[in-house]
């Protein structure tokens, strides 16, 4: 069956969260506490059924994120002379630039520093080391950049087909 990439990673976080479901099933079920004059009430927790539904919910999402995995590195982005594996990795990077600047272009270009504790009578000034203007042009700029490539990563896991097999979507 021919799904797209979108879809897989839907799949995948529910495989996710029926595994982390049948964890919590096991925590709560796989001791029985009781009274030695009570009589014990069995639960429904079976070992080798528990223990094989996470290894079967394991394997989908293995497949399914290699197949991810592969999808990504053959795929390019529009726009971008890059693949969609090279995308995230830029995405994540242009990110981390982002936040770092965002720092410096809510700063003001001269602040007045109030020292805790000093008992002189001196004002401090903190100015900035860098235009202030071409800060936040960058930041857009950035911006920009930033939504344009997530723009063409949605599209391309949205648009572009793959072939699973049934068993790993059922």
């Amino acid at each position: 069956m021919k799904i797209c990439a979108t879809q897989i990673m839907k799949i995948i976080k529910n495989l996710e969260k029926r595994k982390e479901e049948v964890i919590l099933f096991e925590r709560r079920n796989d001791v029985e506490t009781f009274l030695s004059d009570e009589k014990r009430i069995p639960t429904k927790y079976n070992y080798n059924k528990v223990k094989s539904e996470i290894a079967t919910l394991d394997t989908k999402t293995r497949k399914l994120k290699t197949i991810l995995a592969k999808t990504n590195i053959e795929t390019m982005l529009e726009d971008f002379d890059m693949s969609v594996s090279e995308g995230l990795i830029y995405l994540s990077q242009l990110s981390e630039s982002l936040n770092r600047l965002k720092t410096q272009v809510t700063r003001d270009e001269l602040n007045r520093v109030t020292p805790y504790g000093s008992k002189r009578d001196i004002v401090e000034y903190q100015s900035l080391n860098y235009d202030l203007s071409k800060a936040k042009k960058d930041y857009d700029k950035l911006v920009h950049e930033i939504n344009n490539l997530q723009m063409s990563i949605d599209r391309c896991n949205l648009n572009n087909y793959i072939e699973v097999e049934d068993y790993l979507i059922s």
